[in-house]
């Protein structure tokens, strides 16, 4: 009995005997990470039973995938998809074991192989759409996560308050006839109601279901006639009047009455022109009035600016959908899906902002940073942003502190919190690294030293990097961090010679003619560049003086022959 095939619970019959002990032995040789060896065993096992092995290697790839041995995972796989270019199944477990290993473009060719191969694969389909996304969803879990969105049928807003709009229909209702004298009066024949009319004369609850047309035969106001009334009746400057505006609005998206939403957005929009959401459902009316080319150019150029926008990526995706580009309005709906899980399905950023904010003035700081933290990338107040670098080493998380100052440093190269901040988390690291290698542990100083590096990697922190891995053996990280010396060396010395040349030329533009060539001299004396050599020479030229040329050539080619033999000695 094989303990192979129980173990996968793949069956077997007796007269499978000889590719059953061949697979036997292609696992103990993978198990073993005898990569190659293996490969050769389970090709001999598909050129004995090509079905029965296959079969064992899909369940073996699911058993590997679950236990993370990627590199065995990509052994046995590519193996058998060259002989088997068909199987969708392994290919798009490939590509799934290419992701995780962070190989986005082998990722891509298995997902697109499958693809080929079967255009209907919907794992391949989702996988594909969840990597571009940079979302870290796999098949069924890729499939589930965008189901609410693809199951839109209207685009994606907030929903409209239906008293307010009631309220509106109300005031604007004609009022009924009033006996007179206490007399009777025939009453007069009221016209057959259809169902539709009836709710709506009940509660404006469903306009869209209504129509326009509906609406205005049953006695309702249009929208652009409960515009009229607002801008008639309301005061601009009360906050009502734009709350009611904007309920409109949402009413007017939800029934698709895409005219009069364009006009409310507008007019919202010159009182507050950077209000993102206004701009966002202002373009999705023109979509909704048949411009739907536009709506899509102005909504990609809008997410370019804005790629964090969680109702403009929800709303690309339903409009890519409706124009049947199926694959590409998935990456966006695993966009929003990702945006909307740091945000706990909140649309809103701000709404998460003052939550946090005000568990920040209670003094719940790690509240406020379970608020914070998923959406440190998309804050663009250094001063919050800080905050946060602070909450974080106060709760002992420098290398996240450390990252966030760098994302202050990104908006305000000078932040003095910031550089502060790195500094004392950087002189943090040193402290434990003396302590690490006082206590002989070698692995967890290379890891110190390669935090504090990445913070300010000075020649002389370099140069004590280079000494500490140099003791570990780790030749590469040493050969890494001379280039990194070199190349800081480099830039160093561009930035001296470059204010050298800056300074010679306005000394030039003063008619300071020997303050020039001095400076031009120690600009060849920290680096010998030719351009600076042609614009000493062009000085001379220009003032006249000929019999210098050739003494500064000569001199010149001295210097740049010294520089080039110290260089071949700097590399030996």
């Amino acid at each position: 009995m094989s303990s192979l095939f129980n173990d996968l619970d793949v069956p077997y019959t007796a007269s499978d005997a000889a590719v059953v002990e061949i697979l036997e032995n292609a696992y103990k040789l993978l198990k073993s990470r005898f990569y190659d060896r293996a490969k050769v065993e389970f090709n001999k096992a598909l050129d004995e039973d090509h079905d029965l092995a296959t079969q064992v290697v899909l369940a073996l790839y699911r058993q590997m995938e679950s236990s993370g041995d990627v590199e065995g995972l990509l052994a046995l796989g590519v193996n058998v998809l060259n002989r088997d270019p068909g199987n969708v199944d392994l290919a798009n477990l490939l590509g799934n074991a290419y992701r995780r290993q962070g190989n986005i473009t082998q990722a891509r060719n298995m997902y697109r192989h499958c693809l080929k191969h079967d255009p209907q694969f919907r794992n391949a389909a989702y996988n594909l759409a969840a990597m571009l996304a940079r979302v870290p969803l796999f098949d069924g879990s890729a499939i589930s996560a965008i189901a609410e969105f693809e199951n839109l049928e209207n685009f994606k807003y907030p929903e409209y308050e239906t008293a307010v709009l009631e309220s509106l229909v109300e005031q604007l209702r004609p009022p009924e006839a009033e006996e007179e004298d206490g007399r009777d009066t025939p009453a007069k024949e009221e016209p057959p109601k259809d169902e539709t009319v009836e709710q709506i004369g009940e509660a404006l609850s469903d306009l869209k279901g209504s129509g326009t047309e509906g609406a205005e035969e049953a006695g309702e106001p249009h929208p652009m006639g409960l515009l009229e009334h607002i801008e008639a009746t309301m005061d601009p400057e009360d906050p009502d009047e734009y709350h009611a505006l904007l309920n409109l609005a949402f009413s007017c998206l939800d029934k698709e009455e895409g005219r009069t939403a364009h006009l409310i957005f507008d007019k919202l929009l010159e009182r507050d022109p950077e209000n993102l959401d206004l701009t966002c459902f202002r373009i999705l009316t023109d979509a909704l009035q048949g411009e739907t080319s536009s709506a899509e150019e102005q909504l990609n150029t809008f997410l370019k600016q804005h790629p964090n926008h969680r109702y403009a990526n929800v709303n690309y995706g339903i409009l890519l959908r409706r124009q049947r580009k199926t694959a590409q309005a998935r990456t966006y709906f695993f966009i929003a899906h990702k945006l909307l899980e740091r945000t706990k399905g909140e649309y809103n950023i701000a709404t998460v902002l003052e939550e946090a904010e005000r568990h920040e003035e209670n003094e719940a700081a790690r509240k406020a940073l379970e608020l914070y933290e998923p959406i440190l990338d998309e804050l663009n107040e250094p001063a919050r942003i800080n905050r946060v670098a602070g909450m974080l080493r106060t709760f002992n998380r420098p290398r996240n502190a450390q990252r966030a100052y760098k994302l202050t440093l990104k908006l305000d190269h000078r932040n003095i919190d910031a550089i502060k901040g790195l500094k004392e988390i950087r002189d943090g690291y040193l402290k434990e690294l003396d302590k690490a290698l006082r206590a002989d542990q070698m692995a967890k100083a290379a890891e110190l030293m390669n935090y504090a590096l990445e913070i300010t990697p000075s020649n002389e922190l370099i140069t004590r990097g280079i000494e500490l891995f140099e003791l570990t053996d780790n030749q590469r990280r040493v050969r890494e961090l001379k280039e990194l010396r070199d190349r800081l060396g480099a830039k160093a010395t561009h930035r001296q010679v470059q204010a050298k040349l800056l300074q010679a030329q306005d000394f030039e533009a003063k008619r300071n003619y020997k303050a020039a060539i001095k400076a031009y001299e120690e600009a060849i004396r920290i680096e010998p560049r030719r351009e600076v050599y042609k614009h000493m020479v062009a000085l001379c030229e220009r003032i006249q003086r000929p019999d210098l040329v050739e003494k500064i050539s000569e001199w010149f080619n001295q210097k740049e022959g010294e520089y080039e033999r110290q260089r071949r000695e700097a590399k030996r």
